[in-house]
């Protein structure tokens, strides 16, 4: 009788673990719905949303998978490309998205006490803030990490994600609107804008085409050193916006616990269809190239990086973790919609050697917010 009674325990379990595997709506527990998700994992993730800073600010534990080898794979050359990869292969339901061009401030530092820390501020046009904290641990000999999201490049609503109405399933998307982060190697990554100059695009046939955002996630997900991360990324194409696209491109900040931290620039040579990738060393940037000869062709953000270059030369590289975040705020903007890099939606201070974040939002640095990766 014991063995049949356990028999059939064993049998409903399975039933209702089957159950909730082909119907995730069954698992969502959160305060809004979900319809376009397709599995437990996602539910399960979209159960671990928090709002920790008067909606502007949320917090997600991602334990789904993102597929980024499939994507990886695939390839990308434009948002376009990531978003229709995320249609057929994590939602059922399209994401709103719109081009993210983050126009930013980025430093590295070390404290007194010899911690590595690298700071950060996302600025952008929107009149709103929706950033997200996110989490996540793949598996499978991958990194795990924290990063932010920008929301606002999902259209999601300001206020929006536990008002009891708005599908939240978009934020299964969260990874690949993930704009800077660290992962457990020490590996800190971000992206800036360049508004000028010629974009990014690499035409190496023996090569699968990678896209902004992508890179961000593979850096995170994968690197180990500022050294691998480079070497990582020189087995791709790098595509700033697509191909298509003629003005405009990205350059990233590269640091790790070792404190090596670089610039990553993608130049076009003169006749050249094809950019290359330049490893410059510096340990501050905003929105200007710092490869030599090309600060004549974008410049943007050079007051701030002179306040930044000024106050690391002071200090000679050495500043707390509050000051790093003052340092941020003596460099953050305030809203002008015509101006692309103004508004200031996130400030960010990681910790590389003890794999910490602080972060503030909307400039409120009164009230900063802790993470941990351990």
């Amino acid at each position: 009788m014991k063995r049949l009674l356990l028999f059939i325990s064993a049998a409903l379990l399975s039933v209702a673990v089957t159950s909730c595997k082909c119907d995730p709506q069954k698992v969502l527990k959160a305060s809004n719905p979900a319809a376009g998700i397709i599995d437990a994992a996602q539910a399960r993730t979209l159960n671990t949303l928090k709002n920790e800073k008067d909606s502007k600010l949320y917090y997600l534990d991602y334990k789904a998978d993102y597929k980024l080898d499939a994507l990886l794979e695939q390839g990308s050359r434009s948002q376009k490309d990531i978003f229709d990869f995320i249609t057929s292969n994590l939602l059922t339901v399209a994401p709103i998205h719109e081009e993210a061009e983050p126009a930013c401030s980025a430093f590295k530092a070390v404290t007194p006490d010899g911690d590595v820390i690298y700071g950060r501020n996302l600025d952008f046009r929107f009149t709103y803030t929706l950033a997200m904290m996110l989490r996540t641990n793949p598996g499978k000999g991958a990194r795990k990490s924290l990063g932010i999201a920008g929301l606002q490049f999902l259209k999601m609503p300001p206020a929006s994600l536990d008002d009891g109405k708005c599908d939240i399933s978009p934020l299964i998307a969260a990874p690949y609107v993930t704009l800077d982060g660290m992962n457990d190697s020490g590996v800190a990554f971000s992206v800036l804008a360049l508004s000028k100059g010629p974009s990014t695009k690499q035409f190496d046939h023996g090569k699968k085409d990678i896209s902004t955002t992508v890179a961000i996630r593979y850096v995170l997900d994968r690197a180990t050193s500022v050294d691998n991360a480079i070497e990582l990324l020189s087995n791709y194409n790098m595509f700033a916006k697509s191909a298509e696209s003629e003005k405009g491109s990205y350059h990233f900040l590269l640091a790790d616990a070792t404190g090596k931290c670089v610039v990553l620039e993608y130049i076009l040579p003169e006749g050249e269809a094809s950019s290359v990738m330049n490893v410059v060393d510096a340990d501050c940037v905003t929105n200007g190239y710092l490869t030599e000869g090309w600060d004549e062709v974008c410049n943007g953000g050079a007051d701030r990086l002179h306040t930044l270059r000024d106050r690391l030369a002071e200090t000679g590289g050495v500043l707390t973790e509050e000051e790093a975040m003052q340092l941020l705020a003596s460099v953050s903007r305030g809203l002008n919609p015509a101006e692309l890099t103004s508004n200031t939606h996130w400030s960010v201070v990681y910790n590389l050697t003890k794999k910490t974040a602080t972060v503030c939002v909307a400039r409120d640095f009164e009230n900063p917010i802790k993470y941990s990766l351990k």
